[in-house]
């Protein structure tokens, strides 16, 4: 099952408004692509207008800097791909992260966490479970050839 932000924030708002301690139905989160940012949120205790914002602050034109130029640049040859290469510039995208997590790790959250990525070179899945959610929220959100892969 897909969701967007918007089911997201529904659904967390509806938890708030009849007090259901989800602590104790859940006892873990698990998010993949855009969803493992926002099972960091969940799995940090925010509430439905936090995650909310974050969807109106994250996903920015900004986020897709140098797509047309560099898509331009590959149908002129003037742009080779290699394994590390996109389409746009992730320095806004790494940038955005180190602002919403900077040094927070899974262990600093309130539910655990699991974040789905893929391994560029095998396509087998990897599960991230410890050490700076910035970086594994890099690697989950990757889109090939559209942004460089995270590390």
């Amino acid at each position: 099952m897909r969701c967007s932000h918007r089911d997201v924030a529904g659904s967390l708002r509806g938890k708030h408004s009849r007090q259901i301690n989800w602590q104790n139905l859940q006892n873990k989160v698990v998010g993949c692509s855009d969803g493992s940012i926002y099972g960091v949120y969940i799995a940090k205790g925010a509430i439905s207008e936090e995650i909310n914002q974050l969807s109106l602050n994250m996903w920015t034109s900004e986020l897709m800097q140098g797509y047309t130029a560099n898509l331009r640049a590959t149908k002129d040859g003037s742009l080779r791909f290699v394994e590390r290469s996109g389409l746009v510039n992730d320095s806004v995208l790494n940038n955005t992260l180190e602002k919403l997590f900077g040094d927070l790790l899974f262990s600093d959250l309130q539910i655990p966490l699991k974040i789905v990525a893929t391994d560029i070179f095998d396509g087998e899945k990897v599960i991230l479970s410890t050490g700076y959610l910035r970086d594994a929220v890099r690697a989950s959100i990757a889109i090939p050839i559209n942004s460089p892969p995270g590390k």
